[in-house]
């Protein structure tokens, strides 16, 4: 197991490499898959689209494929160097996708089928993150079981993102595929992550705050109603420590995105976004920003760490 730092060696090496990096990639055939099949579809073409342009602005040799309206296969059977997944949610984050490219040997940039699958998986991800020893918000199949004096939880899919579906209740009765957790009322907090052959690099925290919402919801992260700053409070070397373990076990390429709550002095995991929204506005963007990485620099780190794993 590699060492658990904060590698700052990785970012120093790519910044002092950078033009010598970017330009061996704007020689390589670059597929954007995007779009697609779950409920994720708007935020992934905003994704998707977002990169593309971007890239195409800086003369890369990419094209963008939505798999619910054409089918990708034949053309990575061809002469593709690799994939830049933008499929937020089902197939694309569940692993599905990174297990055809696999087969196939075609490089793609974030996590590989394992990650994406226990990530994509509130419930498995959080019996993980517990066996490690992390604090989670305990839910409707903990032993030690929500407190009955409580009143609100928060309603959430096993299986989604995008907040989706996430919603303050007053009951414990979830239905199929879905699970009930005891809500937090603190400060929602959030931090991308940069990999590099094992070796992590937090990047900046990010402190959230919803106007006109209870908490950071769907309406809250896409209605623009919250306002971020920089978070630098007690728990920052915390939550670094605990996204690099959590990340290196779980074997996180590329980069991801990990969610926080922090009540008081206490600190709540929530997830890990193995294939984090990544258009301008983005959570992982404004946290990259923080750690002076343009979104442009982004999309080239993402990009230089792409892979596949040898089956």
């Amino acid at each position: 197991m590699p060492l658990i730092n904060n590698d700052l060696k990785i970012v120093e090496f790519f910044r002092k490499n950078f033009k010598e990096v970017e330009n061996k990639l704007r020689k390589k055939r670059i597929v954007i898959i995007y779009g697609g099949f779950s409920e994720e579809r708007g935020t992934s073409i905003e994704s998707g689209s977002s990169v593309y342009k971007e890239l195409k602005k800086n003369g890369f040799k990419t094209i963008k494929i939505d798999p619910s309206q054409r089918n990708f296969i034949p053309l990575l059977n061809k002469k593709v160097d690799l994939v830049f997944n933008c499929l937020h949610g089902s197939f694309g984050e569940s692993g599905h996708l990174p297990a055809i490219l696999d087969y196939l040997k075609v490089p793609y940039t974030f996590s590989g089928v394992y990650a994406s699958a226990v990530t994509m998986d509130k419930i498995y991800f959080k019996s993980i993150a517990k066996k490690l020893g992390f604090n989670c918000p305990l839910d409707n199949l903990d032993k030690d079981k929500l407190s009955k004096k409580q009143t609100r939880f928060i309603y959430k899919k096993i299986r989604g993102g995008s907040s989706k579906g996430m919603r303050i209740v007053d009951t414990i009765r979830p239905k199929n595929g879905c699970f009930v957790e005891e809500f937090v009322d603190g400060n929602f907090l959030t931090m991308g992550i940069f990999e590099q052959k094992g070796s992590f690099y937090p990047l900046g925290i990010v402190s959230f705050i919803a106007r006109e919402r209870e908490f950071y919801d769907e309406a809250a992260k896409y209605q623009g109603l919250y306002k971020y700053s920089k978070y630098s409070g007690a728990n920052a070397e915390k939550i670094r420590e605990i996204s690099i373990k959590v990340s290196d076990f779980l074997d996180i390429k590329g980069a991801a995105r990990l969610d926080f709550i922090e009540k008081d002095s206490q600190l709540f995991l929530l997830e890990i976004n193995s294939v984090p929204g990544i258009y301008p506005k983005s959570n992982l963007a404004c946290s990259a920003r923080l750690a002076n990485f343009s979104y442009y620099e982004l999309l080239v780190w993402i990009l230089n760490n792409a892979g596949y794993s040898k089956l």
